[in-house]
């Protein structure tokens, strides 16, 4: 879709589109390697013109004393356009794999839009195994 510079379009009171703004489309700029097209070094699929935006990741640098590990983040959010778009923030280290954690993240966030909680799911496992 976008790399450094998304283009948000609002197409309705609660949705809003990220896109393009047509010079980069396709590209992306990958540090230590240089300027990539996406579409010609992985196909046309792993490209897309434009998507709903439906979550906000921020990658921040990581914080020694931060403590980041609660069983289940409390919901926070940003706005785009008078919009509500839940958001996250992800700490990062050097070696971690960024694409890894997004994605995690990303299928976490849709679980849980789903009604599951992992979270609730292992408290409910430790009551059961402490009886």
């Amino acid at each position: 879709m976008a790399d450094d510079l998304v283009v948000l379009k609002k197409i309705s009171p609660e949705t809003i589109i990220g896109t393009h703004d047509g010079k980069t489309k396709e590209f992306l700029a990958l540090r230590s390697i240089g300027l990539i097209n996406v579409s010609r070094l992985y196909g046309r699929k792993a490209f897309q013109e434009e998507t709903p935006i439906v979550l906000d990741i921020e990658l921040t640098r990581w914080e020694e004393d931060s403590l980041n590990n609660e069983l289940e983040q409390e919901a926070k959010f940003t706005e785009y356009m008078d919009i509500r778009i839940p958001y996250l923030q992800i700490q990062l280290q050097p070696g971690r794999d960024v694409a890894g954690l997004v994605e995690a993240a990303a299928n976490n966030w849709y679980l849980r839009q789903q009604g599951y909680s992992a979270a609730e799911e292992f408290i409910k496992r430790l009551e059961q195994q402490g009886n």
